[in-house]
């Protein structure tokens, strides 16, 4: 598989498992975010950010494939490292815990393989020696909790835009 069909099956992968977590909401919540407040944690919080977090992703990597931007690529490929770490951490958590927590299923069938996939592809495709590797998964992990936050706010507040727009109505 060349690197291109990974940029465009990026959203794809993505979808799946944001769709492994938000159809598991009150597990998945519970697995991961007891700190926060109960407004971030509600089901139409989550599913607004899953799926603006999958528009993001579907937006970047179409712009990625069709103008072969280097600081597009770049970002694509760091996302891509972001997104086995946090597969990563589903793994983890469920050996943990002595339980599958939501998101492992999709986390090990799919993503950690298109993972594997993608950087293998950024090694052998694109020449990307494996010391720059390194430092986009130091950048990635960096990006997991600052994409959860990000994403969790925007979909907090358009659930509240939402809520005013019923309201008003």
């Amino acid at each position: 598989m060349t690197f291109e069909a990974t940029i465009l099956l990026f959203p794809l992968v993505l979808f799946v498992h944001n769709m492994d977590e938000y159809l598991q909401q009150r597990a998945f919540t519970e697995a991961y975010h007891v700190r926060l407040p109960e407004r971030f944690r509600t089901r139409r919080v989550l599913g607004w950010s899953a799926a603006l977090l999958t528009i993001a992703a579907a937006v970047l990597s179409l712009l990625t494939y069709v103008h072969e931007s280097p600081a597009l690529r770049w970002i694509l490929e760091v996302s891509i490292f972001a997104m086995l770490w946090n597969a990563v951490g589903h793994c983890a958590l469920s050996a943990v815990r002595h339980s599958l927590v939501p998101g492992t299923r999709s986390a090990g069938a799919l993503v950690l393989p298109y993972s594997a996939v993608a950087i293998i592809g950024m090694h052998t495709g694109l020449g990307i020696p494996f010391e720059t590797l390194l430092g986009y998964a130091v950048v990635g992990a960096a990006a997991v909790p600052l994409t959860a936050a990000t994403f969790l706010a925007l979909g907090y507040s358009i659930s509240r835009l939402m809520a005013r727009a019923a309201i008003g109505h």
